[in-house]
């Protein structure tokens, strides 16, 4: 059947526009320049989660093992 369909997309599905991206191509619809757009942003923002989140090894990492510097043996003097 032919016809037209429409979908709206909110920075709250922006996850799901590299997908709609791929759907449209393998249709052989265009791919309208704003999806593309949010598909990038969402990219983007996806590494940088990555790159600082306490689970990877950037900013939010921990150092130090959280001992002040001292080795597991030494004794602390005043």
């Amino acid at each position: 059947r032919l016809g037209a369909a429409i979908t709206l997309l909110t920075r709250d599905d922006w996850r799901m526009a590299p997908e709609l991206i791929s759907i449209l191509e393998r249709a052989g619809q265009d791919v309208p320049e704003d999806l593309v757009l949010m598909a990038e942003r969402y990219e983007k923002h996806k590494r940088e989660r990555e790159m600082y989140s306490p689970r990877g090894h950037g900013w939010g990492g921990r150092g130090g093992g959280g001992r002040g510097g001292r080795d597991r043996g030494e004794k602390r003097r005043f």
